[in-house]
């Protein structure tokens, strides 16, 4: 903790930002393909919905709260796509 330049510290800042952008990119992607099917159109949306909160949790938010709750909030986004997903997905 108090070493936050650490070459650990580094490494998980590289690996979550890396987790941020493919997120991103594959919500982006995912409401591009679902252009042509509406069945997956609701799920697209709430992907790239879930994708712009986890950029403002990341790059916004924390310039006004603490990182590591702005961190968790964008964790919470991923955790609420993944949960609607199941129950958004057609059959």
């Amino acid at each position: 903790m108090d070493d936050i330049e650490n070459r650990a510290s580094q490494a998980h800042a590289s690996v979550w930002l890396l987790w941020l952008v493919a997120f991103c990119a594959g919500a982006a992607m995912l409401r591009v393909g679902a252009a042509r099917d509406a069945a997956w159109r609701p799920v697209a949306t709430l992907a790239v919905a879930c994708a712009v909160w986890m950029l403002c949790s990341a790059f916004v938010f924390g310039s006004v709260m603490p990182v590591a709750m702005a961190q968790r909030l964008a964790f919470l986004g991923w955790a609420l796509w993944l949960a609607l997903l199941a129950r958004m997905a057609p059959r």
